[in-house]
């Protein structure tokens, strides 16, 4: 994880609220009906603003963030709500090899946190959450794309900034792959990718959980 991050969220809370992008692509997956036997992993799930409206709307989930202060906000906002029977919050550094087994979740959430890496973290991370997902699991993504202007993001430390066809090129052969992108002038531009794609499933996947533990804090 990026130093700047953890020192980030050391001196202030970031992002209380989910996106729209978020919100709208889970609630198109899964009808409420649906959702209790639905396990999500919230990749950098800061302050828990994805894992809270998550679990509080039927959810089960599993948050990790590299920042101990990140997932200590995130566990007492879930306290606050009595949604610690539907979520968990656990400090993981999420660009090394997963603790969980094949086949895991039902969905994978990165909400502006994989592109805060190296492209070659991105590339690695994004091959063991299709190890975690099941066949059919659903990722949900969001990236900044390169009509940003990197002085508007201020001081968020490294940003690896992506187009559609480099995520076409990553998610080469998943399935329902789609692409969205908005931009916002405020007054600079600000470019954000939603990307949604479902796991095709296992390739040479026999994977036991990893040799690593989750950071209870």
């Amino acid at each position: 994880m990026d130093p700047a991050w953890k020192a980030m969220h050391a001196t202030r809370e970031w992002g209380r609220w989910p996106s729209e992008e978020i919100v709208a692509a889970l609630c198109r997956a899964w009808r409420p009906d649906a959702r209790r036997n639905v396990r999500l992993l919230d990749l950098g799930c800061g302050a828990g603003a994805v894992t809270w409206f998550a679990a509080y709307e039927g959810w089960t989930v599993t948050g990790v963030d590299g920042s101990d202060e990140a997932v200590l906000r995130c566990r007492y906002r879930l306290a606050q709500d009595n949604l610690l029977d539907r979520a968990t919050a656990e400090t993981l550094d999420f660009t090394g090899p997963f603790p969980w087994a094949d086949a895991t979740f039902d969905g994978v959430i990165d909400n502006l946190s994989l592109c805060h890496n190296p492209l070659p973290a991105m590339i690695s991370t994004l091959a063991e959450i299709r190890r975690v997902l099941k066949p059919g699991g659903l990722l949900v993504a969001r990236a900044f794309g390169p009509g940003t202007a990197r002085e508007s993001l201020g001081d968020v430390g490294t940003v690896t900034f992506t187009t559609a066809v480099d995520w076409r090129r990553m998610l080469t052969d998943w399935t329902s792959l789609d692409i969205c992108t908005a931009v916002v002038d405020r007054p600079l531009p600000i470019e954000r990718l939603t990307i949604t794609a479902r796991c095709p499933g296992p390739v040479a996947l026999s994977h036991p959980p990893a040799d690593r533990h989750l950071v209870s804090v």
